[in-house]
């Protein structure tokens, strides 16, 4: 079945934001709910309800930016193109947005809200500007949107929420499960920071196998397809290296013996763009190619007589032992990050080695719940998608 399409600038008014001045306090702290691009990029919800920052009534009056009403679909517009939500509360926005109020008799807003989200991709292909990419007004109002009548509409969009109800149900089981193995961590071992068994506290650098190691730095001319899989730290940010995207690099046989991995080690980035995600650890999965790693990434070998693997990741990725003993050594300016010195300074709080292997089988059995429940997370991502694809075709 194929429907009528209509521009948006047919079946919505099309409302941009504004931001007062920041340096006048009177404009801010006030009552009326103001946001940006940056509130939806945190939203993990259809809609928001509240704004970090609000706008007394002079603030408002100071600029150009609209009380939207409720069931408003704001869109973001630039910084980034494409993230969507519904306002719950009346609010305005900053300028990065252009916000759809939908003619109620012509458009559901949460059939539009589903729509947009299916578009995320095309949307940011429309963005224009040299600095950054931004969408108008003028070509937001001229693009195209499936338009079945309101109760297939409010069908669609029900059907939607149902499956996306699923998702966030395996996406809170997958947190439970991480959460699950940070509080094992703090009841056998204690806090960190106050170290409650007093366990005996040694340096980083006194518990390795061999002496840590910077990764190397190639050229551009020695990538290709054929050569080894070579680390980056964008494959080592999120708790074990991704391998799907893992360039490659020609190197010479010495280099892939120097710069080895091993389920064993671990990886610790040396920078980040933010302060938080310094030093951040990451674990290495099994493989049978050779890999290696590149030189933002420190290689961290522990010796396995005394410390074990897992002991050391959680113990570098636990919030409070990074802010008792990692933070302290991490440099501050535009970008953040820890040297391989500082890195060894770090204090390792060090429990006995049998209750550590017993903390990596628990780890173990928790990962493999983890694993189980990621499987059935992409496989309803999939059927979202086409879901989705079926919806707006008209075949749902």
């Amino acid at each position: 079945m194929s429907w009528p399409t209509a521009g948006l600038g047919e079946v919505c008014d099309i409302v941009s934001g504004a931001t007062p001045k920041t340096g006048v306090e009177e404009y801010w702290d006030g009552d009326i709910a103001w946001t940006t691009p940056k509130d939806l990029s945190d939203l993990s919800a259809k809609y928001i309800s509240d704004t970090p920052r609000k706008l007394t009534e002079s603030g408002l009056a100071s600029c150009s930016a609209s009380m939207l009403p409720v069931n408003s679909v704001l869109l973001s517009s630039r910084a980034p193109i494409g993230l969507v939500a519904i306002n719950s509360i009346p609010l305005c926005t900053n300028q990065g947005f252009k916000n759809l109020i939908p003619h109620k008799e012509r458009l559901d807003p949460e059939y539009l809200y589903w729509w947009l989200k299916s578009q995320n991709r095309e949307l940011q292909n429309l963005g224009r500007g040299a600095t950054f990419k931004e969408i108008s007004k003028a070509i937001v109002s001229r693009i195209q949107i499936p338009l079945p009548p309101l109760a297939e509409q409010k069908r669609i969009a029900g059907i939607l929420d149902a499956a996306d109800a699923l998702r966030a149900k395996r996406r809170e089981s997958i947190d439970q499960l991480d959460r699950l193995i940070q509080a094992t961590f703090l009841e056998m071992f204690g806090d960190p920071v106050t170290n409650p068994k007093g366990w005996p506290v040694v340096s980083l650098e006194e518990l390795l196998a061999e002496k840590s190691l910077n990764g190397a730095y190639y050229p551009k001319e020695k990538y290709s397809d054929g050569g080894i899989r070579m680390v980056h730290m964008s494959d080592a940010f999120y708790g074990v290296v991704d391998l799907v995207d893992v360039k490659r690099v020609d190197v010479t046989v010495a280099d892939v013996e120097k710069y080895s991995l091993a389920p064993s080690d671990i990886l610790v980035s040396r920078r980040s763009l933010n302060y938080e995600g310094s030093a951040k650890p990451c674990r290495i999965p099994a493989t049978e190619e050779p890999l290696i790693f590149e030189s933002s990434l420190i290689r961290v070998r522990p010796d396995l007589t005394r410390l074990t693997t897992e002991y050391l990741f959680q113990y570098l990725q636990n919030d409070r032992s990074r802010s008792k003993y990692v933070f302290p050594l991490v440099t501050r300016s535009t970008i953040s990050g820890i040297n391989q010195k500082n890195l060894m300074r770090v204090s390792v709080i060090l429990p006995p080695l049998e209750l550590q292997r017993q903390f990596e089988l628990i780890v173990e059995s928790i990962r493999g719940q983890i694993n189980i429940s990621q499987t059935h997370s992409s496989e309803l991502e999939t059927l979202f998608a086409s879901l989705q694809s079926q919806a707006f075709s008209g075949a749902l």
